[in-house]
């Protein structure tokens, strides 16, 4: 990587890294035999690369004795993958919503693919692993990994501040791009085991009910099963905190004890922007929580 200082005032600096990073002996759990005693073991077996780049620049826009006005940008791009798993295999499972698997990024998520509503019927279809349409639900045998990971390979932040006198205003935004969670409030929400106590918007009013209808959700009577669709975007960007500072005068203070003081206000995480369906977008567990 590089740091960089423009003019002589050094009003815009940038810092820029590259990095490659292979992960040796990576903890995996994995199966036992039956005859250990035991169900599943942490074992050092695994390998993977971590490989991307992280850039920073901040720049004073106006810089004057009683004004000033600072913008920063920071970003980083990671693409992670699997490099190994064991000896044995390729690929083992990760809980019970995603895999580990040889050649494709850690936190890659597993399930069958959804493949819409029958506009006849109303039965719920999904994709088997040849292409083809069943409305027969098989996860063992339909599940796939998906196009959608746990972690993001895109993160980064936005931030300001306006100096005039002794009042400043700073703000922060930060984002997060092509990450995925699944959405288990969706799941309960909307599934006919739960429908006497819950209901989102779309049981009621985008569910199939008579032929011909083009609904999000299958018929009332039909199982509501994890698939592709229950597996969402989670990209947002969000207003991380405003602050309001003003410095009282030193000058305030020279017959008593203190030497400084500032009143301030501020928000945190005041407004999200995001297509995330659940609660909160920044979870990072596996799941949303319901």
């Amino acid at each position: 990587g590089f740091d960089l200082s423009l003019f002589e005032s050094k009003r815009v600096n940038i810092e820029f890294d590259w990095y490659n990073r292979i992960t040796k002996n990576m903890f995996i759990d994995q199966p036992l035999s039956a005859t250990s005693g035991a169900a599943s073991a942490l074992l050092s077996t695994g390998k993977m690369r971590n490989r991307g780049v992280e850039l920073k620049i901040s720049a004073d826009i106006i810089k004057k004795e009683e004004f000033t006005w600072t913008v920063g940008v920071n970003g980083g791009y990671n693409n992670n993958q699997i490099l190994r798993v064991t000896d044995i295999t390729d690929e083992l499972p990760d809980g019970d919503t995603r895999i580990i698997k040889v050649g494709i990024p850690y936190g890659t998520y597993y399930a069958p693919q959804w493949a819409g509503v029958n506009p006849e019927t109303g039965e719920a279809q999904y994709f088997n692993r040849d292409g083809s349409i069943s409305t027969v639900y098989n996860e063992e045998e339909q599940a796939v990994p998906l196009n959608a990971s746990l972690y993001p390979k895109l993160t980064g932040g936005i931030s300001t501040s306006f100096n005039w006198k002794n009042l400043t205003l700073s703000g922060l935004l930060s984002f997060v791009s092509d990450v995925q969670r699944w959405n288990n409030i969706d799941f309960y929400n909307e599934n006919q085991a739960y429908m006497t106590s819950n209901q989102s918007k779309r049981m009621l009013y985008d569910r199939w009910k008579k032929p011909g209808d083009i609904a999000t959700l299958q018929r009332i009577d039909i199982p509501r099963n994890f698939t592709s669709k229950d597996i969402q975007d989670a990209a947002f960007m969000r207003l991380r905190n405003l602050k309001l500072n003003y410095t009282i005068p030193g000058t305030l203070f020279k017959q008593t004890v203190f030497r400084s003081a500032a009143i301030f206000s501020q928000g945190e995480n005041l407004f999200t922007w995001t297509n995330w369906r659940g609660l909160d977008p920044e979870n990072n567990r596996q799941y949303g929580r319901f």
